[in-house]
Parts: structure tokens; C-alpha cells; sequence
């Protein structure tokens, strides 16, 4: 089997709650310049989803677990994981899901 040469990837959403849209916009919009220059960090995307204002998906890739992990630690993600019940109404980590890249076995492609 190959080695994963992808690092992490990670898709991030964040859904404001009723009246705070603005304002989890203009705070994950802040995050976004300093965690492209974190350690590690490959790529790292903010998006809001068309037709849902106040729904916001990160797209990030990094290096390793351990980048990620240190970018978690980061002044400007403590703050988010501290304001994520304020914002959106549940807890940090349920917005973060690990994507694994699937590919075709070159056996039978």
C-alpha cells in the first residue's frame, strides 16, 4: 500500500445561530490570513455556502497531525473553540470532520 503523502485534510462547518450571522463571519473571516501562515498549514479555505447565509465550510489541508493539532492551540482558535455554544450553538469539535481521499485501485483501473 502507498504511503499518504496528503497529510490532513479537514472540512470545517460552522452554522451561525439565529441572529449572530454577521458576527461568526467577521470572526471566522479574522482567522483565516494568520492560520495560511500557521506551521504546516497547505491550504486553508473559508466558504459560505450559496443559499445559506450564516453556513461556513473550511477546507484545510496540512502537513501533518501534529501541524493541525498545533494550529488548534493557536490564540485565534481557542478563542473560536471558547465562543463556539455563544455563536453557534454547539461545541467546537462538531463542526470538524477528517476527509480521506479515495482513489481508484490502479489494479483495476
Amino acid at each position: 500500500m502507498a504511503e499518504n503523502t496528503d497529510g490532513v485534510v479537514l472540512m470545517y462547518t460552522a452554522k451561525a445561530k439565529p441572529g449572530k450571522e454577521h458576527e461568526l463571519k467577521k470572526f471566522l473571516v479574522s482567522l483565516v490570513t494568520a492560520s495560511r501562515h500557521d506551521p504546516g498549514n497547505i491550504s486553508y479555505e473559508l466558504h459560505e455556502v450559496a443559499g445559506e447565509p450564516g453556513t461556513f465550510i473550511f477546507y484545510e489541508q496540512w502537513i501533518s497531525q501534529e501541524m493541525l493539532d498545533a494550529h488548534t492551540k493557536t490564540p485565534g482558535l481557542k478563542e473560536f473553540a471558547a465562543r463556539a455554544e455563544e455563536l453557534m450553538g454547539y461545541p467546537f469539535e462538531q463542526g470538524m470532520k477528517k476527509l480521506t481521499k479515495l482513489r481508484p485501485d490502479p489494479e483495476k483501473s
